[in-house]
């Protein structure tokens, strides 16, 4: 889940959460990235969260604090990593 409006592949806290290019994370192969943006409307985090829990990931990336809140309060079982947070 991210609130930003910025294609996944053009912030680099996403690229460097896949990791490295030699760890051996092939997208589609072994680990799979679906991603949620609000495009600039936070009103639609709630939402989005609730969506994004539906399909019961394995971990939730919640990319900045503003975002973080939304996704905890839509689940306690799935874990949820926080990156770019003041205030987690």
């Amino acid at each position: 889940m991210v609130s930003s409006v910025q294609h996944p592949h053009q912030n680099p806290q996403i690229e460097a959460f896949a990791g490295p290019p030699g760890m051996g994370y092939v997208e589609g192969r072994n680990v799979t990235f679906d991603y949620g943006f609000a495009d600039g409307h936070p009103e639609r985090l709630p939402q989005l969260a609730v969506e994004l829990v539906s399909r019961n990931p394995n971990l939730i990336f919640a990319l900045g604090g503003d975002v973080a809140p939304y996704a905890k309060s839509a689940t306690t079982s799935i874990p949820i990593v926080v990156a770019v947070s003041v205030d987690p």
